[in-house]
């Protein structure tokens, strides 16, 4: 812990044009803060984009991460090769050769840490998206263009959902569902529950402000009082 401690305020750098990646939050809920943007399907819509099922998928996928980790995987899951609709035919060898540099590069600066010093999410994150570009390349180099796309997609969203953000949000999903169930009765005092009550709420306002590092110290210390009786 004492290592991952150490890369939460250090970097990674080989040259000037390397990702920077390090661990935050390491005393809470460690997450995988990469310094670049991760291929996004986003980018793939266009205006002039004619796909219903491309820009329903899309939605579906932009929905996905305001949902708990396990529904939301679902989620992107049936997300995927309707997402490729988005991207005109004509475009989608080059796109899928650009985001899978993309991945690449992100990956290169996760590798750099420590594999030792990963926690067990973040590494299982690392490992899936390690395959999925493996994957990526093999079917790119296969001519098989859609099938590269969606492991890219995938490879991306593995390391999205170790993300700062990703783990902010479901943590303040978990907490939140949890104050909830909590009715009255002698396990907690009336000042554990407004304590509880202020972490909650303090954590979503973090989550819409945009504050990944302090939604997820909130959400966790109330969680962590919820879990000591």
């Amino acid at each position: 812990m004492a290592v991952v401690a150490a890369l939460a305020t250090g970097a990674c750098r080989d040259s000037p044009t390397d990702v920077l990646a390090g661990i935050v939050t390491p005393e809470t809920q460690p997450a995988l803060a990469l310094g670049v943007v991760l291929p996004d399907p986003s980018a793939w819509a266009q205006p002039a984009t004619d796909s219903t099922a491309g820009n329903a998928a899309l939605a579906a996928w932009r929905s996905s991460w305001n949902l708990p980790a396990a529904s939301g995987r679902q989620v992107r899951e049936a997300s995927y090769d309707a997402l490729v609709g988005l991207l005109p035919p004509d475009r989608r060898e080059a796109t899928a050769a650009e985001d899978l540099t993309t991945l690449r590069n992100a990956l290169r600066g996760a590798e750099a840490l420590p594999a030792e010093a990963l926690p067990p999410t973040v590494r299982g994150g690392l490992t899936t998206a390690q395959t999925e570009a493996t994957a990526a390349a093999v079917a790119r180099d296969g001519h098989d263009v859609t099938g590269a796309l969606v492991h890219i997609l995938r490879g991306a969203d593995a390391l999205r959902e170790v993300g700062p953000e990703a783990v902010a949000r479901t943590l303040v999903d978990d907490v939140e569902q949890r104050m909830r169930r909590i009715g009255p009765g002698p396990a907690y005092s009336p000042t554990d529950i407004e304590r509880m009550r202020r972490l909650v709420q303090g954590g979503r306002e973090a989550l819409e402000q945009g504050n990944w590092v302090l939604a997820i110290r909130r959400a966790y210390y109330a969680r962590a009082l919820m879990t000591s009786r």
